[in-house]
Order: C-alpha cells, then sequence, then structure tokens
C-alpha cells in the first residue's frame, strides 16, 4: 500500500513540473524590434494582415520563437495616407515595437458589378446587402481591390417614388453610382367580386370574396392585392338604391356596384326580456326581436335575414328617473329615425336601505344628492328645522322625484276647473298640506294627485312642492342628481288666483302665475318628502 501511494505522488510531481515548463514555453519575455519586418505599403483604408507581419520574442523558457500578432495589437492611421510608424504593442507586457510602411492613398472608386435586383415596385424596400453588388477602389501601385459593402454608404433609393434613380456609393471620400427603376402599378383588375353585393339599409359593408389583381408591366409579375375597408369608397348604407363603390390601390382605381335596399316598415316581434326597472336602472335591449321589410330598385319588397342587431338599434322616451307604468320606448335602426317600432316598460321606487330608516337619520346626517328616507335625492337641508304644516312635526331636508318627461303627453294639468282652492300658502313646509287640499277639492288636480299616489320608498307622504320649496330645488339643480328640464315649466302647489297657480321655469328661475287649466297648466311634475 505504501508503494503505491509513493508511485502516485511521484506521478503527481511529474505532471506538475510538466505543467510548469509548458508555461513558461509559453509566456514572452520580450520582443525583438530589430526583427520586425512588415509590409512596405497598405492601402488606404485598410487594415493591415497580422501574417504580413514578422517578429520574433524571447520566451520565459530562454527559446527564440516567431511571435503571433493580433490585430488588436496594430496601431496606425490607415486615413492618412503618406509614410507612418506602425505600432504593435504586444498584449503580455505592454512592450512595444514598430516598423514603418507607407499608406498609399485611394484614388479611384468603381462598381465592379452592379446587383441583382435593380427594378423595384414602388413601396418596395430594397435589401440593405444589395446582393450582387461588387465596389472595388484603386490604390496606384498597389492596384485595385473589393472593398465591403458594409465599409460603405448606400443612398439615393426612394421608394415611394416612381422613374429612375441613381443610387451613391461613397467611400474614403469617393463616390460612384448605379441605376435602378422604380415602378408604379399600371393598373389593377378585379379578379372576383364580393359574394354579397345586396344590402339592407343599415347592413355595413362586407368584402368577403373580394380578389383585386396589381398590374405592373414588363419586368415585374402581377399580383393579388390586400384589399381592407379603407380602400373602398362610395358605400352609405342609409342611401338605397345602386350604389358605385370605388377601390384604389397604389393610385389605381377600379369600379363595381351594389344595391342597397330600403327600409320601408319595422315589425316588433318580441319586446326586450326586461320590461320592469328600478328607478335608476338603464335600458337593456337584450331580446328584443325586430325584422324589417325592404324595397329594391325595382319597387319589390321583401323581409330581411333574419333580426336587425340589437347594436344597429337607437331609441328614445326612456328615463330611469321617471317613475311609473308604461312607459313608453320609441325603437329605430341607427341613421333612419322615419321608421320605428314601440314598447311599453314599468319603472318602480328603488328599495329604501333598512339600514337607514327615517326614524334614524338625524340633523347634519345627509347632505346635499344624498339619498333620503323615500329614495329621492335631497335638495334642502335647514339645520334648525322647518314645520311641516300638515303634520306639525319639525322636518330637517326636503327629498325629489322626477315624475314625468319633458312633452304634452307626459305633463299634468294643475286643475281640470278654474274653481278656487283656498288655504294653499308658498313658504317651505307648506307643500303636503297645500296638496292634501288640491287632492281634496271638488275638481280634479292630477299634478297634486299624481304626486300624494306616489309610492316611493314604500312612503305614502309625498307631495306636490310649494312655491318656495320649487325654488329651493331650482337653486341646487346642479348639485342634485335630477334630469331637469331646462324649457318646460315646472308646477308648483301654490295657488296664485282662482285661475292661477305658481310655476317656475328652471331655465332662468323665473317663478310666475299661469293658468290652472289648458296648455298652460300642464307642467313637469317633481314629488317631494319632507323629513
Amino acid at each position: 500500500m505504501k508503494k503505491v501511494t509513493l508511485q502516485f505522488v511521484c506521478v503527481m510531481a511529474l505532471i506538475i513540473v510538466a505543467v510548469l515548463a509548458g508555461c513558461k514555453s509559453m509566456q514572452v519575455d520580450y520582443l525583438e524590434q530589430d526583427t520586425v519586418n512588415g509590409p512596405k505599403y497598405v492601402r488606404q483604408y485598410s487594415p493591415i494582415n497580422p501574417r504580413e507581419i514578422t517578429v520574433w520574442a524571447m520566451y520565459k523558457d530562454g527559446k527564440r520563437r516567431v511571435y503571433s500578432v493580433s490585430p488588436s495589437e496594430i496601431t496606425f492611421d490607415s486615413s492618412r495616407p503618406g509614410p507612418q510608424t506602425v505600432r504593435i504593442r504586444g498584449a503580455f507586457n505592454r512592450q512595444e515595437v514598430s516598423f514603418q510602411t507607407e499608406v498609399v492613398p485611394l484614388n479611384r472608386l468603381t462598381v465592379a458589378s452592379p446587383p441583382r435586383k435593380t427594378l423595384f415596385k414602388i413601396g418596395e424596400d430594397a435589401d440593405p446587402s444589395w446582393p450582387g453588388l461588387e465596389v472595388r477602389g484603386t490604390w496606384a501601385q498597389l492596384g485595385d481591390s473589393q472593398i465591403p459593402l458594409n465599409s460603405c454608404e448606400i443612398t439615393g433609393h426612394m421608394k415611394n417614388q416612381a422613374g429612375k434613380q441613381t443610387i451613391t456609393i461613397a467611400f474614403g471620400g469617393l463616390r460612384t453610382t448605379f441605376d435602378i427603376d422604380v415602378r408604379s402599378m399600371s393598373g389593377i383588375q378585379i379578379i372576383d367580386l364580393p359574394k354579397k353585393y345586396d344590402y339592407y339599409q343599415g347592413e355595413p359593408l362586407d368584402l368577403a370574396g373580394l380578389r383585386i389583381l396589381g398590374l405592373w408591366g414588363d419586368g415585374i409579375p402581377n399580383e393579388e392585392l390586400s384589399i381592407n375597408m379603407a380602400d373602398v369608397t362610395g358605400f352609405n348604407t342609409n342611401n338605397r338604391g345602386i350604389q358605385h363603390l370605388t377601390i384604389s390601390k397604389n393610385g389605381r382605381i377600379v369600379n363595381f356596384d351594389v344595391e342597397v335596399w330600403g327600409l320601408v316598415s319595422l315589425d316588433l316581434e318580441k319586446p326586450p326580456t326586461k320590461t320592469d326597472y328600478v328607478v335608476g336602472e338603464q335600458l337593456d335591449l337584450t331580446g328584443i326581436l325586430i325584422k324589417g321589410t325592404y324595397m329594391g330598385s325595382t319597387n319589390s319588397r321583401r323581409e330581411g335575414d333574419g333580426y336587425i342587431a340589437v347594436n344597429r338599434l337607437s331609441y328614445n322616451g326612456y328615463d330611469p328617473n321617471r317613475i311609473g307604468r308604461q312607459q313608453r320606448i320609441t325603437v329605430w335602426m341607427d341613421g333612419i329615425n322615419a321608421i320605428y317600432v314601440n314598447f311599453f316598460v314599468n319603472i318602480d321606487p328603488a328599495p329604501v336601505s333598512v339600514s337607514t330608516p327615517a326614524s334614524e337619520i338625524k340633523p347634519g346626517d345627509l347632505k346635499i344628492d344624498d339619498v333620503g328616507s323615500g329614495g329621492g335625492r335631497v335638495f334642502y337641508y335647514n339645520a334648525a328645522g322647518f314645520n311641516n304644516t300638515h303634520t306639525g312635526r319639525t322636518c330637517y331636508y326636503l327629498e325629489a322625484v322626477l315624475l314625468t318627461q319633458p312633452n304634452f303627453t307626459s305633463t299634468k294639468e294643475w286643475q281640470l276647473g278654474n274653481n278656487d282652492i283656498a288655504g294653499t300658502a308658498t313658504a317651505i313646509g307648506t307643500g303636503r298640506k297645500n296638496t292634501a287640499l288640491l287632492v281634496a277639492h271638488r275638481d280634479q288636480t292630477p299634478a297634486a294627485q299624481l304626486c300624494a299616489d306616489y309610492r316611493g320608498g314604500g312612503r305614502d307622504d309625498w307631495f306636490l312642492p310649494s312655491k318656495d320649496e320649487l325654488n329651493e330645488l331650482y337653486r341646487n339643480r346642479a348639485d342634485v342628481s335630477l334630469i331637469l328640464d331646462d324649457f318646460f315649466h315646472y308646477s308648483s302647489s301654490s295657488q296664485g288666483s282662482s285661475s292661477q297657480a305658481w310655476v317656475q321655469y328652471f331655465n332662468t328661475g323665473r317663478q310666475i302665475q299661469q293658468d290652472k287649466n289648458g296648455q298652460q297648466g300642464y307642467g313637469m311634475i317633481v314629488a317631494v318628502r319632507a323629513f
């Protein structure tokens, strides 16, 4: 066992000695200046090939060998013609040796071989390597040599300009050129027309099946072009009749015709799935089924294919803040509002949150535009309180809900007759008592009755506001989330005379007396609560 161990140690020692000797054979001690030999002439702008340089070196092992020079160890200015000193600085110890050479100036640049491709389509990019292009330079007594293209600056190709173009090659301050030809398309033609050429009003253009061929002329093969909607003009889905469409591509045009069948009637086969709403909810047309009947250029009629998509329908008449039954919604196809259908929805009051019952709301708990205990929007607050003359209770807030839309079919008349209703007042806190007097009168009072019948939030104490209460809503209208109309006037519960009542215009804030009945008696109705 000891004998084997001794043998292993001896072998390892021999290996270490051999390695150390090998390392010394690779380590340079110094370069020999008097042995340096290099080319006497070099081309301007060209590097020196290290293989053309010979220099001897003494190595650490005591032996003399030829030193292998790398490109990074060679220093001289290839751009400056004339005699120069070429320095070689060894990477091992930064020792420097040198030799003399002469940089021969470049005096001519030529295109020895043009690129294989010199014919281009307008808009086409050239290969930056210009396959096939060979550029050569001439250096006096050293003759000519090929110049790498990546050392040249090549300019002059304008891909979007048709015609003959001269391409310039620059190298070392000299220039040479070659010519190319950029061709514009000579024309386009239709290979296949679109599959769809008959449209119903409102349908979008469909280019499926359309195939277009671009014609380039001699030297460039024709090719099929990609066409998108931006390339086609002349289509208007709302204009019935024959339409002449134009395809424009690369400055060339071609035409084809389509026909738009005009809508003559709509048929509501099924209203939307949802027709019952809570105040504030947005209208949902999901499930509505409407078909159209269309007329062509020959006055023949036919029913449209399938139902009109919901995203192609428009509507009006829906007011999410107007509570009531049978609110009429008018629906038409986008861009054709003269032909329409109607359906009806119901809007119920929003449920009142059980977390804030009226008995728990204290002065200062709510601010303007908060939701009141009846589901309306708070528009008035009095920290000192005010007297509800109908109940004798002290109240601090007024909340409101808009009950009618700004049209004569939705607004309500103040009174059907002209009889005097004694006892109404104008102050804040008198609106509910005014409403009770109006409803109890033998003449019908639709405006007050609408408010008294309203049960928003499960409350039965809504009323038509007095003159001063209505004015507070006007004063705070910008801060209250109600859709208040500036054109129609709003009715109050305050009588002005036996034939007139106080109203207020929300475009100016002006309060005047107007006839109770007839056209002037119809006003916008806001239901109010005091709590």
